[in-house]
Protein backbone atom coordinates (compact mmCIF):
# COMPACT_ATOMS: atom_id res chain seq x y z
CA UNK A 1 0.00 0.00 0.00
CA UNK A 2 1.02 3.29 -0.79
CA UNK A 3 3.11 4.98 2.24
CA UNK A 4 2.08 8.61 1.78
CA UNK A 5 -1.83 7.91 1.57
CA UNK A 6 -3.71 8.64 4.38
CA UNK A 7 -5.18 5.71 5.69
CA UNK A 8 -8.60 7.44 6.10
CA UNK A 9 -10.50 9.24 3.27
CA UNK A 10 -11.08 12.91 3.48
CA UNK A 11 -14.71 13.48 4.51
CA UNK A 12 -14.59 16.33 1.36
CA UNK A 13 -13.20 13.86 -0.64
CA UNK A 14 -14.83 12.29 -3.91
CA UNK A 15 -13.27 8.61 -4.41
CA UNK A 16 -13.74 5.63 -6.40
CA UNK A 17 -14.76 2.75 -4.29
CA UNK A 18 -15.48 -0.69 -5.34
CA UNK A 19 -18.32 -2.57 -3.21
CA UNK A 20 -18.60 -5.98 -3.02
CA UNK A 21 -21.49 -8.05 -1.96
CA UNK A 22 -24.85 -6.70 -1.38
CA UNK A 23 -26.31 -3.95 1.04
CA UNK A 24 -27.29 -1.61 -1.60
CA UNK A 25 -28.85 0.66 0.74
CA UNK A 26 -25.28 1.33 1.87
CA UNK A 27 -23.85 0.98 -1.79
CA UNK A 28 -26.72 4.27 -2.64
CA UNK A 29 -25.33 6.24 0.42
CA UNK A 30 -22.09 6.26 -1.19
CA UNK A 31 -23.33 7.25 -4.11
CA UNK A 32 -25.07 10.04 -2.92
CA UNK A 33 -22.89 11.42 -1.84
CA UNK A 34 -20.77 11.84 -4.93
CA UNK A 35 -17.94 8.91 -5.11
CA UNK A 36 -18.06 6.59 -8.05
CA UNK A 37 -19.08 3.22 -6.95
CA UNK A 38 -18.01 0.12 -9.07
CA UNK A 39 -19.79 -3.20 -7.90
CA UNK A 40 -18.68 -6.93 -7.17
CA UNK A 41 -21.07 -9.11 -6.94
CA UNK A 42 -22.30 -12.54 -7.93
CA UNK A 43 -24.21 -12.74 -11.64
CA UNK A 44 -27.56 -14.08 -10.04
CA UNK A 45 -27.28 -10.91 -7.47
CA UNK A 46 -27.18 -8.38 -10.08
CA UNK A 47 -30.61 -6.81 -10.18
CA UNK A 48 -31.59 -4.79 -12.91
CA UNK A 49 -31.75 -1.39 -10.96
CA UNK A 50 -27.82 -1.98 -10.69
CA UNK A 51 -27.30 -0.85 -14.46
CA UNK A 52 -28.46 2.46 -12.79
CA UNK A 53 -25.75 4.45 -10.19
CA UNK A 54 -22.91 2.46 -10.33
CA UNK A 55 -20.21 3.11 -12.78
CA UNK A 56 -19.77 -0.49 -13.28
CA UNK A 57 -20.89 -3.67 -12.69
CA UNK A 58 -17.96 -6.68 -12.47
CA UNK A 59 -18.94 -10.55 -12.27
CA UNK A 60 -17.28 -12.17 -8.86
CA UNK A 61 -17.25 -16.16 -8.78
CA UNK A 62 -19.17 -17.80 -6.41
CA UNK A 63 -15.68 -19.86 -5.87
CA UNK A 64 -13.88 -16.46 -4.66
CA UNK A 65 -16.52 -15.70 -2.39
CA UNK A 66 -16.74 -18.58 -0.29
CA UNK A 67 -13.05 -18.89 -0.76
CA UNK A 68 -12.04 -15.51 0.22
CA UNK A 69 -9.21 -15.23 -2.56
CA UNK A 70 -9.51 -13.75 -5.65
CA UNK A 71 -7.65 -14.62 -9.06
CA UNK A 72 -6.60 -10.51 -9.95
CA UNK A 73 -5.68 -11.40 -13.87
CA UNK A 74 -9.44 -12.67 -14.09
CA UNK A 75 -10.86 -9.68 -12.56
CA UNK A 76 -7.93 -6.88 -13.08
CA UNK A 77 -9.51 -5.76 -17.07
CA UNK A 78 -13.15 -5.27 -15.62
CA UNK A 79 -12.34 -3.44 -12.60
CA UNK A 80 -10.58 -0.71 -14.19
CA UNK A 81 -7.90 1.90 -12.58
CA UNK A 82 -8.01 4.36 -9.99
CA UNK A 83 -9.92 2.21 -6.94
CA UNK A 84 -8.70 3.36 -3.97
CA UNK A 85 -11.20 2.18 -1.87
CA UNK A 86 -12.70 -1.74 -0.95
CA UNK A 87 -15.88 -2.13 1.00
CA UNK A 88 -17.86 -4.94 1.95
CA UNK A 89 -20.97 -4.43 4.26
CA UNK A 90 -22.16 -8.06 5.31
CA UNK A 91 -19.22 -10.39 6.51
CA UNK A 92 -19.70 -13.34 3.89
CA UNK A 93 -17.66 -10.71 1.53
CA UNK A 94 -15.54 -9.44 4.18
CA UNK A 95 -12.74 -12.20 3.03
CA UNK A 96 -12.81 -11.79 -0.68
CA UNK A 97 -12.76 -7.85 -0.01
CA UNK A 98 -9.55 -7.58 1.64
CA UNK A 99 -7.97 -9.75 -1.32
CA UNK A 100 -9.16 -7.48 -3.64
CA UNK A 101 -8.10 -4.95 -1.83
CA UNK A 102 -4.53 -6.51 -1.29
CA UNK A 103 -4.17 -7.05 -4.86
CA UNK A 104 -5.12 -3.93 -5.75
CA UNK A 105 -3.01 -1.98 -3.55
CA UNK A 106 -6.57 0.02 -1.97
CA UNK A 107 -7.70 0.32 1.23
CA UNK A 108 -10.05 -1.98 3.31
CA UNK A 109 -11.34 -1.51 6.43
CA UNK A 110 -11.64 -5.39 6.94
CA UNK A 111 -10.13 -6.54 10.21
CA UNK A 112 -9.68 -10.05 9.04
CA UNK A 113 -9.09 -11.02 12.67
CA UNK A 114 -12.24 -9.64 14.33
CA UNK A 115 -14.23 -11.39 10.92
CA UNK A 116 -12.48 -14.86 11.25
CA UNK A 117 -13.71 -15.38 14.84
CA UNK A 118 -17.41 -13.83 14.37
CA UNK A 119 -18.06 -15.94 11.25
CA UNK A 120 -17.14 -18.90 12.72
CA UNK A 121 -19.71 -19.78 15.43
CA UNK A 122 -17.81 -21.85 17.74
CA UNK A 123 -14.50 -19.91 17.32
CA UNK A 124 -16.74 -17.00 18.65
CA UNK A 125 -17.73 -19.63 21.48
CA UNK A 126 -14.11 -20.48 22.41
CA UNK A 127 -13.33 -16.64 22.49
CA UNK A 128 -16.09 -15.58 25.21
CA UNK A 129 -15.73 -18.99 27.36
CA UNK A 130 -15.01 -17.13 30.10
CA UNK A 131 -17.35 -14.58 30.00
CA UNK A 132 -20.59 -15.33 31.91
CA UNK A 133 -22.69 -14.82 29.28
CA UNK A 134 -20.75 -16.95 27.58
CA UNK A 135 -21.16 -19.51 29.24
CA UNK A 136 -23.31 -22.27 26.71
CA UNK A 137 -22.74 -25.91 26.30
CA UNK A 138 -22.01 -26.61 22.66
CA UNK A 139 -19.73 -28.83 20.54
CA UNK A 140 -18.37 -29.51 17.31
CA UNK A 141 -19.43 -31.98 15.13
CA UNK A 142 -16.31 -32.48 12.53
CA UNK A 143 -17.18 -34.57 9.35
CA UNK A 144 -17.06 -38.10 11.18
CA UNK A 145 -17.13 -37.42 14.40
CA UNK A 146 -20.18 -39.49 16.07
CA UNK A 147 -23.27 -37.66 17.31
CA UNK A 148 -22.93 -39.68 20.85
CA UNK A 149 -20.09 -37.57 21.61
CA UNK A 150 -21.84 -34.70 22.47
CA UNK A 151 -21.01 -34.47 26.01
CA UNK A 152 -22.69 -31.87 28.36
CA UNK A 153 -25.26 -30.87 25.61
CA UNK A 154 -28.28 -33.15 26.00
CA UNK A 155 -31.73 -32.12 24.60
CA UNK A 156 -33.20 -29.78 24.04
CA UNK A 157 -30.68 -28.47 21.77
CA UNK A 158 -29.93 -26.54 18.81
CA UNK A 159 -28.05 -27.19 15.92
CA UNK A 160 -26.95 -24.80 13.31
CA UNK A 161 -24.08 -24.61 10.65
CA UNK A 162 -21.08 -23.04 11.62
CA UNK A 163 -20.90 -20.00 8.95
CA UNK A 164 -24.40 -19.94 7.57
CA UNK A 165 -26.66 -16.75 7.80
CA UNK A 166 -30.61 -15.91 7.78
CA UNK A 167 -31.33 -19.24 10.27
CA UNK A 168 -30.57 -21.44 7.48
CA UNK A 169 -30.68 -24.86 8.96
CA UNK A 170 -30.99 -23.99 11.73
CA UNK A 171 -32.82 -26.81 13.55
CA UNK A 172 -34.36 -26.93 17.09
CA UNK A 173 -34.21 -30.80 18.54
CA UNK A 174 -36.39 -31.57 21.20
CA UNK A 175 -35.32 -35.60 20.51
CA UNK A 176 -32.43 -37.53 20.33
CA UNK A 177 -34.50 -39.51 16.82
CA UNK A 178 -34.60 -36.25 15.39
CA UNK A 179 -30.62 -35.24 15.81
CA UNK A 180 -29.22 -36.63 12.77
CA UNK A 181 -31.82 -35.50 10.39
CA UNK A 182 -30.72 -31.60 11.68
CA UNK A 183 -26.99 -32.50 12.17
CA UNK A 184 -27.13 -33.74 8.17
CA UNK A 185 -28.80 -30.69 7.37
CA UNK A 186 -26.31 -28.46 8.83
CA UNK A 187 -23.02 -30.15 7.49
CA UNK A 188 -24.81 -29.61 4.05
CA UNK A 189 -25.12 -26.04 4.81
CA UNK A 190 -21.74 -25.53 6.09
CA UNK A 191 -18.63 -24.51 3.70
CA UNK A 192 -16.52 -27.48 6.12
CA UNK A 193 -19.26 -29.81 6.32
CA UNK A 194 -19.09 -29.19 10.07
CA UNK A 195 -21.99 -28.66 12.91
CA UNK A 196 -22.36 -26.73 16.42
CA UNK A 197 -24.63 -28.14 18.59
CA UNK A 198 -25.60 -26.20 22.07
CA UNK A 199 -28.25 -26.27 24.39
CA UNK A 200 -31.26 -24.86 24.19
CA UNK A 201 -31.24 -21.45 26.39
CA UNK A 202 -34.42 -20.36 27.36
CA UNK A 203 -36.16 -17.27 27.71
CA UNK A 204 -37.03 -13.76 25.55
CA UNK A 205 -34.00 -13.11 22.51
CA UNK A 206 -32.93 -9.75 21.82
CA UNK A 207 -30.59 -8.01 19.70
CA UNK A 208 -28.19 -5.09 20.22
CA UNK A 209 -27.28 -2.59 17.51
CA UNK A 210 -24.13 -1.05 18.23
CA UNK A 211 -21.37 1.59 16.56
CA UNK A 212 -18.02 1.45 18.24
CA UNK A 213 -15.31 3.93 17.79
CA UNK A 214 -11.44 3.46 18.78
CA UNK A 215 -12.84 0.96 21.44
CA UNK A 216 -15.57 2.55 22.57
CA UNK A 217 -18.61 0.52 22.17
CA UNK A 218 -21.86 2.91 21.91
CA UNK A 219 -25.20 0.91 22.31
CA UNK A 220 -27.62 2.60 19.61
CA UNK A 221 -30.63 -0.20 20.44
CA UNK A 222 -31.75 -3.20 22.07
CA UNK A 223 -33.90 -4.43 19.84
CA UNK A 224 -36.80 -7.44 21.31
CA UNK A 225 -36.68 -10.48 18.46
CA UNK A 226 -39.63 -12.34 17.96
CA UNK A 227 -39.82 -16.10 15.69
CA UNK A 228 -42.04 -17.91 14.14
CA UNK A 229 -43.69 -20.44 16.40
CA UNK A 230 -41.05 -23.78 17.03
CA UNK A 231 -38.75 -21.71 14.26
CA UNK A 232 -35.31 -20.30 14.36
CA UNK A 233 -36.86 -18.06 11.60
CA UNK A 234 -37.39 -14.54 12.89
CA UNK A 235 -40.75 -12.99 12.26
CA UNK A 236 -40.68 -9.55 13.85
CA UNK A 237 -38.44 -6.88 15.56
CA UNK A 238 -39.06 -3.93 18.07
CA UNK A 239 -36.98 -0.96 19.12
CA UNK A 240 -36.50 -0.22 21.92
CA UNK A 241 -36.98 -3.60 23.25
CA UNK A 242 -39.66 -3.57 26.13
CA UNK A 243 -37.12 -4.63 29.11
CA UNK A 244 -36.96 -2.82 32.83
CA UNK A 245 -33.92 -0.94 32.62
CA UNK A 246 -32.00 -3.87 34.86
CA UNK A 247 -32.33 -6.04 32.41
CA UNK A 248 -31.36 -3.87 29.52
CA UNK A 249 -28.58 -2.68 31.82
CA UNK A 250 -27.38 -6.37 31.94
CA UNK A 251 -27.33 -6.88 28.05
CA UNK A 252 -25.58 -3.46 27.17
CA UNK A 253 -22.76 -4.62 29.52
CA UNK A 254 -22.79 -8.33 28.22
CA UNK A 255 -22.22 -6.98 24.88
CA UNK A 256 -19.46 -4.49 25.63
CA UNK A 257 -17.89 -7.40 27.24
CA UNK A 258 -18.23 -9.58 23.78
CA UNK A 259 -17.00 -6.90 21.73
CA UNK A 260 -13.90 -6.49 23.90
CA UNK A 261 -13.11 -10.12 24.07
CA UNK A 262 -13.43 -10.28 20.47
CA UNK A 263 -11.29 -7.70 19.69
CA UNK A 264 -13.54 -5.37 17.42
CA UNK A 265 -12.78 -1.90 18.11
CA UNK A 266 -14.40 -0.05 15.27
CA UNK A 267 -17.56 0.08 13.35
CA UNK A 268 -21.06 -1.83 13.16
CA UNK A 269 -22.34 -4.52 15.40
CA UNK A 270 -25.34 -7.10 15.64
CA UNK A 271 -24.90 -9.28 18.92
CA UNK A 272 -28.24 -11.61 19.83
CA UNK A 273 -28.80 -12.87 23.18
CA UNK A 274 -31.28 -14.74 25.30
CA UNK A 275 -31.99 -13.17 28.62
CA UNK A 276 -32.21 -16.71 30.55
CA UNK A 277 -32.71 -16.71 34.12
CA UNK A 278 -29.07 -16.98 35.16
CA UNK A 279 -28.53 -13.60 32.70
CA UNK A 280 -27.99 -12.93 29.38
CA UNK A 281 -26.62 -15.77 27.12
CA UNK A 282 -24.79 -15.09 24.01
CA UNK A 283 -26.70 -16.26 20.70
CA UNK A 284 -23.84 -14.80 18.28
CA UNK A 285 -22.42 -11.73 17.08
CA UNK A 286 -21.25 -9.87 14.30
CA UNK A 287 -19.19 -7.18 13.05
CA UNK A 288 -21.97 -5.98 10.71
CA UNK A 289 -25.03 -4.16 10.77
CA UNK A 290 -28.12 -6.29 11.33
CA UNK A 291 -30.43 -7.56 8.75
CA UNK A 292 -34.36 -7.42 8.57
CA UNK A 293 -34.11 -3.79 7.92
CA UNK A 294 -32.92 -3.24 11.16
CA UNK A 295 -30.70 -0.11 10.21
CA UNK A 296 -33.87 1.38 9.13
CA UNK A 297 -35.65 0.68 12.60
CA UNK A 298 -33.00 2.17 14.52
CA UNK A 299 -33.09 5.40 12.71
CA UNK A 300 -36.84 5.89 12.66
CA UNK A 301 -36.42 5.11 16.78
CA UNK A 302 -33.59 7.11 17.51
CA UNK A 303 -32.91 9.47 14.27
CA UNK A 304 -29.24 7.83 13.93
CA UNK A 305 -29.12 7.84 10.46
CA UNK A 306 -26.82 4.07 11.08
CA UNK A 307 -26.88 3.06 7.21
CA UNK A 308 -25.37 6.21 6.46
CA UNK A 309 -23.02 5.66 9.43
CA UNK A 310 -22.14 1.58 8.65
CA UNK A 311 -21.74 3.21 4.64
CA UNK A 312 -19.49 5.77 6.04
CA UNK A 313 -17.52 3.15 7.72
CA UNK A 314 -17.13 0.32 5.19
CA UNK A 315 -15.40 3.63 3.02
CA UNK A 316 -12.94 4.56 5.06
CA UNK A 317 -14.48 8.22 5.76
CA UNK A 318 -14.29 8.78 9.56
CA UNK A 319 -17.51 8.33 11.91
CA UNK A 320 -17.15 10.63 15.14
CA UNK A 321 -18.72 10.01 18.37
CA UNK A 322 -20.99 12.91 17.97
CA UNK A 323 -22.57 10.86 15.21
CA UNK A 324 -24.42 8.46 17.43
CA UNK A 325 -26.18 10.95 19.50
CA UNK A 326 -29.92 10.33 19.24
CA UNK A 327 -32.40 13.27 18.34
CA UNK A 328 -35.92 11.28 18.96
CA UNK A 329 -37.49 8.49 21.28
CA UNK A 330 -39.78 7.14 18.73
CA UNK A 331 -40.99 3.22 18.58
CA UNK A 332 -40.42 1.12 15.86
CA UNK A 333 -41.22 -2.45 14.31
CA UNK A 334 -40.91 -4.99 11.37
CA UNK A 335 -43.17 -7.41 11.10
CA UNK A 336 -43.03 -10.30 8.28
CA UNK A 337 -45.56 -12.11 6.77
CA UNK A 338 -45.73 -16.04 7.65
CA UNK A 339 -48.11 -16.81 4.53
CA UNK A 340 -46.65 -19.51 2.66
CA UNK A 341 -47.80 -22.50 0.34
CA UNK A 342 -48.59 -25.56 0.97
CA UNK A 343 -45.87 -27.34 -0.59
CA UNK A 344 -42.47 -26.51 -1.85
CA UNK A 345 -42.74 -25.95 -5.44
CA UNK A 346 -45.37 -23.18 -5.33
CA UNK A 347 -45.46 -19.34 -7.83
CA UNK A 348 -46.84 -16.42 -6.82
CA UNK A 349 -49.77 -15.64 -9.12
CA UNK A 350 -51.08 -12.73 -6.93
CA UNK A 351 -50.65 -10.37 -4.07
CA UNK A 352 -53.49 -8.70 -2.87
CA UNK A 353 -54.54 -6.33 0.35
CA UNK A 354 -51.51 -4.09 -0.42
CA UNK A 355 -53.92 -0.50 -0.23
CA UNK A 356 -55.44 -1.76 2.65
CA UNK A 357 -51.93 -2.70 4.88
CA UNK A 358 -50.68 0.67 3.90
CA UNK A 359 -53.44 2.24 5.34
CA UNK A 360 -53.22 1.31 8.77
CA UNK A 361 -51.92 4.00 11.21
CA UNK A 362 -48.15 4.23 11.74
CA UNK A 363 -47.31 2.49 8.79
CA UNK A 364 -44.01 3.91 7.07
CA UNK A 365 -44.14 1.11 4.70
CA UNK A 366 -44.68 -2.15 2.96
CA UNK A 367 -42.76 -4.21 1.08
CA UNK A 368 -43.51 -7.39 -1.40
CA UNK A 369 -40.65 -9.43 -0.81
CA UNK A 370 -42.63 -12.58 -2.96
CA UNK A 371 -44.17 -10.49 -6.08
CA UNK A 372 -46.48 -12.15 -8.69
CA UNK A 373 -44.58 -14.87 -10.71
CA UNK A 374 -41.78 -15.77 -8.01
CA UNK A 375 -40.99 -18.73 -7.08
CA UNK A 376 -41.68 -19.76 -3.70
CA UNK A 377 -41.19 -22.38 -0.73
CA UNK A 378 -42.58 -23.24 2.69
CA UNK A 379 -40.68 -20.47 5.37
CA UNK A 380 -37.38 -22.68 6.10
CA UNK A 381 -35.42 -19.67 6.47
CA UNK A 382 -35.66 -16.01 6.36
CA UNK A 383 -34.99 -15.32 2.60
CA UNK A 384 -38.57 -17.37 2.42
CA UNK A 385 -40.58 -14.82 3.73
CA UNK A 386 -42.59 -12.79 1.52
CA UNK A 387 -43.73 -9.53 2.88
CA UNK A 388 -42.99 -7.22 5.36
CA UNK A 389 -44.17 -4.08 6.91
CA UNK A 390 -42.19 -1.44 8.79
CA UNK A 391 -44.35 0.68 11.92
CA UNK A 392 -43.19 4.04 13.64
CA UNK A 393 -44.44 6.02 15.87
CA UNK A 394 -44.17 7.77 19.46
CA UNK A 395 -43.58 5.91 22.83
CA UNK A 396 -47.51 5.53 23.42
CA UNK A 397 -47.70 3.87 19.91
CA UNK A 398 -48.60 0.21 19.64
CA UNK A 399 -46.45 0.16 16.47
CA UNK A 400 -45.73 -3.32 16.89
CA UNK A 401 -49.70 -4.24 16.73
CA UNK A 402 -49.67 -1.61 13.28
CA UNK A 403 -46.80 -3.38 11.87
CA UNK A 404 -49.10 -7.29 12.30
CA UNK A 405 -52.06 -5.62 11.21
CA UNK A 406 -50.47 -4.59 8.22
CA UNK A 407 -48.74 -7.58 7.41
CA UNK A 408 -52.39 -9.68 8.26
CA UNK A 409 -54.48 -7.46 5.61
CA UNK A 410 -51.58 -8.78 2.91
CA UNK A 411 -52.81 -12.41 1.09
CA UNK A 412 -50.73 -14.89 -1.18
CA UNK A 413 -52.44 -16.36 -3.87
CA UNK A 414 -50.51 -19.45 -5.65
CA UNK A 415 -50.23 -22.14 -8.22
CA UNK A 416 -48.68 -25.17 -7.33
Amino acid sequence: MGASRPWKVDPGATVKILVVGTNRPCHRTLMDAGHEVVLAVEADKVIPADDQGYAKVVPLSSDAVQSGTVDDNDLAPHLGTGIEVVASYHDSYYEVAAALAAGLDARCVVDLAVTRVLRDKYATRLKVADLECGRVNSAVLEPGRPLDSLDGVGFPCVVKPLDSEASMAVTFVHEADRLAEAVERARDADRTGRCLVEEMVSGPEFSVETFSVAGRHHVLAVTEKFKLPESPVEQGHLIPARLDDNDRKRIENSVCEVLDHIGLTDGPGHSEFILSPSGPKLVESHNRMGGDRIGILVELATGIDYIELVARHGALIPVHPSDLEPSRKHRAAVWYSADEPEGDAATVTEVTGRDAADAVEHVVRTEILKPPGATVSRIKGSFDRPALAIASGPPEADVLEAARTAVSRLTFHYVQ
